[in-house]
């Protein structure tokens, strides 16, 4: 993590994850590793999830709600994931 980083309220950092494949599922107890790289002067938003291998280059800004893996992103780069929220309305039958 580069000098300058500040990170919002509930970010998660994981740089391993469960390896379901192995022998036994998850109760093998096996994980995959990577690393996660945080350039200088980054903002990482609330409630954002970092998983492993991730590298942010310098002065990134990251959206609120962002779910990064295995992505490599370069310097000066603002990451946001666009949703879509779906609404259908509906009838209450008496």
């Amino acid at each position: 993590i580069g000098a300058g980083v500040e990170f919002g309220p509930n970010v998660l950092l994981y740089d391993h994850d469960h390896d379901f494949r192995a022998k036994g599922g998850l109760q093998a107890d096996k994980y995959r590793e990577g690393e996660i790289e945080i350039g200088e002067n980054c903002w990482i938003g609330a409630n954002t999830v970092i998983l492993r291998n991730t590298k942010l280059g310098r002065n990134c800004v990251v959206a609120a709600g962002c779910v990064l893996g295995n992505c490599s992103y370069p310097d000066n780069t603002i990451i946001y994931q666009k949703r879509d929220t779906q609404t259908k309305s509906f009838v209450i039958e008496p």
